[in-house]
């Protein structure tokens, strides 16, 4: 994400950096990076919250958030989508 003051910046796996403008001169402007603050003693996000919640639901019984029945609707409103904008037409989107 960039921003007017800064950016946040995500590896697609675990390592996220952040920058602050520091600079007051010309269009490229000297950043610094800053740390980013945790919450003390919160549960864990993100993609390693959601695999935890995953192996928690599987481990008792429960249907898990993400749970594959409904992804297949999202995949399948993907595709009508291609298809729509591919033939520059309507698609109804067959569940």
């Amino acid at each position: 994400m960039v921003g007017t003051r800064g950016s946040l910046r995500w590896d697609g796996a675990g390592e996220i950096r952040a920058e602050v403008v520091a600079g007051d001169d010309g269009f490229l402007r000297a950043v610094r990076s800053i740390d980013i603050p945790t919450a003390d003693g919160a549960e864990p996000s993100g993609h390693k919250g959601a695999i935890l919640a995953f192996i928690e639901a599987i481990e008792r019984g429960l249907t898990p958030e993400t749970v594959c029945s409904d992804n297949i609707k999202s995949l399948a409103m993907v595709f009508s989508a291609v298809e729509s904008a591919s033939g520059r037409r309507r698609v109804e989107v067959a569940w």
